[in-house]
């Protein structure tokens, strides 16, 4: 839905889309990324006791490289 909302407020400001939506929706991407990335950085703990296959907890990803 990311790209979805980026092209939807250039829709509705009346913009045709061009490379300045393109650049909203990659930075979008990238700031929902880097949420997600951080959620499962604070959430490592819990994931840890009920969701262990997870990048943290399972040690596929070190805590600070998430960070």
């Amino acid at each position: 839905t990311v790209p979805g909302d980026a092209l939807a407020g250039a829709a509705a400001a009346g913009a045709r889309p061009g490379p300045r939506t393109l650049l909203a929706i990659g930075s979008s991407l990238c700031l929902y990324e880097a949420g997600m990335a951080l959620n499962d950085w604070a959430d490592r703990a819990e994931d840890a006791a009920e969701r262990p296959h997870r990048p943290i907890p399972s040690g596929r990803i070190r805590p600070a490289a998430a960070l």
